[in-house]
Formats: C-alpha cells, structure tokens, sequence
C-alpha cells in the first residue's frame, strides 16, 4: 500500500538549484526536495488521523531516506543476475519518482515493468493507480479518470482506487455513483469516520438530510471535525443559525484536505470565496 500513498500528495513546484549529494547519494534539486519534504508531511497527517482507511499504509524507504536509497538501488541493478531482480528494482525506481514528481523517470521505469513477462494484475493496478495521478495533476482529468478506473478492474481489492475514484465522481456532481463506492468501502472500514464524512457530504448535496442524520452523524463523534462540518451544512438553511454557523466556520481550525475543501465550500455558501 506504501505505493499508493501517492495518492494523497499535492506536489509542490520549487527552483531548480541542485544540493551537492554525498559520495553515496543520488543527487536532488531543491525543487525535488521540496516534493518530497511534501510528500513526507502529507504521510504523517494521514498516519495522524489513525483512520482504519490509512492504517495499512506504510513508509517506504524512499519516503525518509530518498537520495540514498536512489542511489542504492541503480547501484544493484549493475549487479544483479536475474531478470526478475531488475523488475522488481524498476518497479521500486518507478515509485520512487513519484514523490519527488519526477514524472518522466517514472513513466521510463514503469514502461519497462508492463512490458515484463512478471508482471501481475496487481502490480498493474499499482502502476495505473499511480499513472492516472500523473495525469491527474497534470490537467488531464479524463485520461486520470479511465485509469483510475482500470487500476480497480485489475484489483477489486485496491481501496485506494476506489476511494480516489468515490471522490472524482463526487466532484462531478455523481453523488450517488460515489456513496456507492464509498458504501462498499465502509463494508470493509465500518470505523472509518474519512469513509463517513463522504458518505455525509453526498446526502448533504443529495438534500437528503434525514440519511445524513441517521446513516451518517449518529455513527460519528459529535465533537470529530467530520459531526462538526456536517452539523454546519445541515443546519445552514435555518435562518436562526446562520450567524452562528459563519463565526463558527471562522474559528474552526482545519488541516485535513477533505475537511478543507468542504469548509470552503460552506463559506461559498455565504458568498465568501477562499
């Protein structure tokens, strides 16, 4: 699962100024170490939100100690005698790129890996799940999409491919293709209160108030981030409440992505654009 962390990044973009590596380290540009600090913050907030979601997910070697194990692993592949010793180093090079967003040597080392007689529908789920994220935070939403879509036919068991694709659809306005999705992941993570909160969202947007108040908020924790955004949503038609609702959302204090997101949204409501 540590390969599918990919998932969650929101890469920055930095200059291009190069640090000098050590004797056993491949070299970064500060760009690139900008990434990957990145990528390593956003692992910890998932590893802080201990959701049962996430719980499987692990660090990999790349993720602390990138330059070094780079550099480790091109260094065996110069010496290893079995094909299927190099297809496993070009699958972890491959990963490896992606959390630093060096797109292009990841496609370079994954192109190798599909075209492998080891090649197994599960490492292909991997590939395109983390493929269609290329293109995704490239701008191509459709191409990401269809792959999102066949990284899950290859592994129905890939739950970051079905969570990724529940939250697309649900940007699309398909809000009950996406409680579909989610519900089917809930069977899996009944605990998850990630997996409930967008389950509540899609009532909230479906105007199905009494689901969202008895299959969602009756199950969370009244004084969990997700209960405290939902209660906001469903009670933001009611006059009375409103003033309330707004100093509220003002002071909430909110770091997680998805919480985030639907923060703003509710300031939309009040016609305030963050």
């Amino acid at each position: 699962m540590a390969r599918l962390i990919f998932l969650f990044v929101m890469l920055l973009s930095g200059a291009c100024a190069t640090k000098k590596a050590s004797r056993n380290e491949e070299i970064l540009t500060v760009a690139m170490r900008n990434q990957l600090f990145n990528t390593q913050g956003v692992m910890q907030n998932l590893f802080d939100e201990k959701d049962p979601m996430f719980l499987s997910l692990e660090k990999n070697k790349c993720i602390d100690n990138w330059a070094s194990e780079v550099f480790s692993l091109r260094k065996k592949l110069r010496s290893v005698k079995t094909d299927k010793e190099k297809f496993n180093i070009f699958l972890k090079l491959g990963n490896c790129h992606n959390y630093i967003k060096d797109f292009g040597q990841s496609i370079y080392y994954y192109n190798i890996v599909l075209g492998s007689k080891f090649l197994t529908p599960k490492i292909s789920s991997i590939i395109n799940f983390n493929l269609a994220q290329m293109y995704e935070l490239s701008g191509q939403g459709v191409l990401a999409f269809s792959l999102y879509k066949e990284s899950l036919r290859l592994n129905s068991k890939n739950n970051l491919a079905r969570l990724k694709i529940g939250i697309l659809e649900y940007q699309q306005g398909e809000f009950v293709a996406s409680n579909q999705h989610f519900n089917k992941l809930k069977t899996k993570f009944p605990q998850s209160e990630i997996l409930k909160f967008l389950i509540g969202v899609n009532y909230y947007h479906m105007n199905k108030l009494n689901s969202l108040k008895n299959k969602v908020l009756n199950g969370l924790d009244e004084k969990s981030l997700s209960s405290v955004l939902l209660v906001m949503a469903r009670d933001l038609s009611m006059k009375n409440k409103q003033k309330q609702i707004l100093v509220d959302l003002k002071n909430l204090d909110v770091n997680y992505k998805l919480h985030l997101e639907f923060k703003d949204h509710l300031f939309n409501r009040f016609g305030i654009v963050k």
